[in-house]
C-alpha cells in the first residue's frame, strides 16, 4: 500500500495523521484503564512506548513514499514537474500557467 512508487494515493496523505491519532487514542484509553484497574504503570509505559515506536516507523515509511511520489529533489523546482514545463524551459519562456 505505501510502498508502490508508481503513483500517489490519498492513503499517502491521510495515513500518518490517522496512525498518530489512533496511537494517541489507544494510549489514552490504555492509561485510563490501567489507572482505573490499578495496574502497574511501568508495564503500561512499555506498551505505549512500543506502540509509539511502531507508529513512528509507519509514519516514516509513509513520508518516504510521499517523497518518492512527488519526485522533488533539491535540484528540481516544483514547476518543472508539471506537464509542458520542460518544453517551456527549453524555449526560454515561462509556462503559460505562471503568466498573469
Amino acid at each position: 500500500m505505501l510502498t508502490r512508487p508508481d503513483r500517489a494515493t490519498i492513503v499517502t496523505l491521510l495515513a500518518p495523521p490517522t496512525v498518530w491519532a489512533l496511537h494517541f487514542l489507544t494510549a489514552y484509553i490504555l492509561a485510563a484503564i490501567a489507572c482505573a484497574k490499578g495496574w502497574d504503570l511501568g508495564s503500561v509505559r512499555l506498551v505505549i512506548a512500543a506502540a509509539t515506536a511502531a507508529a513512528l516507523v509507519f509514519i516514516v515509511l509513509a513520508a518516504r513514499a510521499a517523497h518518492r511520489h512527488t519526485g522533488f529533489t533539491a535540484d528540481t523546482p516544483p514547476m518543472t514537474t508539471r506537464p509542458g514545463a520542460r518544453a517551456c524551459a527549453r524555449w526560454g519562456r515561462p509556462p503559460s500557467w505562471s503568466r498573469r
